[in-house]
């Protein structure tokens, strides 16, 4: 094993996204086929396989230039960075959770404005702007355009 915190944090996050990769895979594999055409199950199917591929790639890059798994130094790596990846990774895990609940625009525009402030954009007015502008583009060109049905939630 060799130490090298940068490269070490590389290879976890290829080795995350093929985790990742195949749980959702998995659980798009459960989505109901389509009679005819691309089913809800397709497309993401299509990505997992994508990143994937993306995330062997970048674990195996490591290894064959580091020639070993790298370890981390954890003595250089900063706390409070870690509490905060950590804190987004609870947002996203409800934002998820909540967008069963509460539904896809709503919970989307939210998640978007809190991830704004919380990253340190200092503009109050754009970031909400943004976060509805972008929201209403995503769901419109999904329930629209592609004919995928997104969370409504309670209020829709």
């Amino acid at each position: 094993m060799v130490k090298n915190t940068k490269k070490a944090a590389d290879f976890l996050v290829g080795c995350a996204m093929i985790i990742i990769s195949i749980i959702f895979f998995v659980a798009a594999d459960k989505m109901p086929d389509s009679a005819r055409g691309i089913g809800p199950g397709d497309y993401p199917k299509f990505v997992c396989v994508l990143l994937f591929i993306l995330g062997l790639v970048q674990a195996l890059r490591i290894v064959i230039t580091e020639k070993g798994i790298p370890m981390i130094d954890w003595s250089g790596v900063d706390k409070r960075s870690l509490v905060r990846a950590l804190i987004m990774f609870v947002a996203i895990v409800a934002y998820y959770y909540l967008m069963r609940i509460i539904g896809f625009p709503i919970t989307t525009m939210v998640f978007l404005f809190g991830s704004m402030m919380f990253f340190g954009y200092k503009h109050k007015v754009k970031a909400a702007i943004i976060s509805i502008v972008f929201t209403l583009f995503v769901y419109i060109l999904f329930v629209r355009v592609f004919q995928v049905l997104l969370p409504s939630g309670f209020l829709i």
